[in-house]
């Protein structure tokens, strides 16, 4: 039986005997709507913690909604947490390469995703997925960023984020 390619493989913190899991699916092939927030969760996390977003500037402004600096480009380490007490995932890292201010990958977090770092450092970001969005907001600096991130989950609804450049 081959494994179908939406699968991904987890670590640890999902306990031994799972080494495979779907964000959407339980045991018995049903959705599973706790487990399809916990990867919405999980991903928005992910992208917040990343810090790779804009700030939203205003298209009628070309100099405000220029890509941020080639300073940001790089390989970078997130760390998303939360201290929302529903959630099951309190923090996760993942890894983002960004280019020209963009977020060109993100490591095991399959989703929609729109945002870049300003050319101040500001952060914007919008994350979608299964009907969770999450809104991502901070700060980078040559190296490293911090920020904060909501989403409308109704297990994981804020958190914060650290990032360093690889």
């Amino acid at each position: 039986m081959t494994e179908a390619p939406w699968r991904v493989r987890l670590g640890e913190e999902d306990g031994p005997g799972t080494p495979y899991s779907s964000p959407m699916m339980r045991n018995d092939g049903r959705t599973d709507m706790v487990a399809a927030l916990r990867f919405a969760l999980r991903l928005a996390l992910a992208l917040a913690s990343s810090g790779m977003v804009a700030t939203g500037p205003a298209e009628s402004d070309p100099a405000r909604s220029a890509p941020a600096p080639r300073s940001y480009d790089g390989v970078w380490t997130i760390d998303a947490s939360t201290s929302s007490f529903f959630c099951p995932v309190k923090s996760k890292r993942i890894t983002a390469v960004v280019q020209g201010g963009q977020v060109t990958k993100l490591t095991g977090l399959p989703a929609s995703a729109s945002g870049h770092i300003g050319p101040d450092g500001a952060v914007s970001f919008i994350l979608k997925l299964l009907g969770v969005t999450a809104t991502v907001s901070g700060k980078m600096n040559a190296g490293s960023g911090a920020g904060d991130w909501s989403s409308n989950s109704i297990l994981c609804t804020r958190g914060d984020w650290r990032a360093a450049m690889n």
